[in-house]
């Protein structure tokens, strides 16, 4: 679905993407995954036609990002960080005037409540914008960007000031509109990345690691966390890796505990996503 070989981008001078390339498949859910300032929000507007590639080559399904840039905006919607929406009018509103652009009368009436239902907005087609929770505006976004069905759908940062419920369903819904869409979300948000099928980790503008998020998971195994007592060193007889004034032992064995010493707390877990993104960043 998405080619990219070799990007450069530079904004005010300095280099902002650094010679990224990788593909995005057909219906999957693509995560990017890096800290903030690393690059993503940068690569999503370049994806989108927003901003155009310094350098490097971009494919979106046939079109090429530099000569067919219209057609690259027919079939793609986005959801930005910021909230872009029209506050004063109600949904149902908000939604029919945008689907005027692509549709007849008819069809806008079908495509309006197709994606009100597949978002559970319905019941809030004749609510002010402006009166919605941050969780039902972040569908309303999503119910825009999909409005005209869309073969890629951007997410950036889509759960960001979301309470913990609210994300929850919003990644429901994400999945579940995996199955007609491909969709590339941004995040800082390491428990975010968990939803997608593969992923990108990007630091200061490059791709440091790419990788299937179970897979990654699995290479690092079981792990060791350990708490070290306030200026104490704790005696750990096994190779580790030091995050966040924490010890971590990767690929770790029950059998290991009985052998550190000199520690406030040790856990002994299956390795998250956020584990796998603290031992390829340094």
């Amino acid at each position: 679905m998405i080619k990219i070989r070799n990007l450069v981008k530079y904004l005010g001078g300095r280099k902002i993407l650094k010679n990224i390339s990788f593909d995005v498949h057909k219906n999957e859910i693509f995560g990017l995954a890096g800290p903030n300032g690393a690059g993503k929000t940068t690569l999503l507007l370049v994806l989108s036609t927003v901003l155009l590639p310094d350098k490097g080559e971009i494919k979106i399904g046939r079109y090429d990002i530099r000569k067919d840039s219209a057609k690259i905006r027919e079939i793609i919607g986005v959801v930005f960080q910021e909230n872009l929406l029209e506050e004063e009018l109600t949904v149902s509103e908000y939604l029919q005037i945008l689907g005027r652009l692509y549709f007849d009368k008819k069809k806008v009436n079908e495509r309006v409540n197709a994606v009100m239902n597949l978002l559970n907005i319905k019941k809030y087609a004749s609510s002010y914008i402006r009166t919605l929770s941050g969780g039902m505006k972040r569908r309303v976004e999503i119910a825009r960007a999909l409005l005209h069905k869309p073969h890629l759908l951007f997410l950036d940062e889509p759960t960001s000031g979301l309470d913990p419920k609210a994300k929850r369903s919003l990644w429901n819904y994400i999945k579940k509109i995996k199955k007609t869409t491909t969709i590339v979300l941004a995040s800082n948000n390491m428990e975010e990345i968990e939803i997608c099928d593969r992923v990108a980790i990007i630091n200061k503008g490059k791709v440091i690691k790419i990788g299937e998020v179970k897979k990654l998971k699995s290479f690092l195994g079981n792990i060791i966390e350990i708490e070290p007592e306030p200026h104490v060193k704790p005696k750990i007889p096994f190779p580790y890796k030091k995050i966040n004034n924490n010890f971590v032992i990767y690929n770790a064995r029950r059998n290991m505990i009985p052998k550190i010493k000199n520690y406030r707390r040790l856990e002994f877990k299956k390795a998250s996503f956020e584990d796998v993104f603290y031992y390829y960043v340094k």
